[in-house]
């Protein structure tokens, strides 16, 4: 009987430790929530924002294919304006 517990209390003791390090106690911001607390951006309304974030990730797509091409002389970036539309 003892050794029943023993096992039981040493099952459960892993378990709860695998939990444990799985458990992301602070999640990582996305790129386009990093970009709204660096600039400060905040928007109205859940519908602005998920058309800003849509445009943002566009931006910085954009981006990110032009700098991973080699024969440009120039490096893109993202500002306080990536979700803004060329418009």
């Amino acid at each position: 009987m003892e050794t029943k517990f023993v096992a039981i209390l040493l099952a459960l003791l892993s378990a709860a430790s695998v939990m444990y390090t799985q458990y992301d106690a602070k999640p990582e911001l996305s790129a386009f929530e990093s970009w709204q607390t660096k600039f400060n951006v905040k928007y109205e309304s859940l519908f602005e924002k998920a058309y800003r974030e849509r445009v943002f990730l566009e931006n910085l797509a954009k981006v990110e294919l032009h700098n991973s091409q080699a024969f440009h002389t120039y490096k893109m970036g993202i500002n306080q304006f990536s979700a803004l539309t060329d418009e």
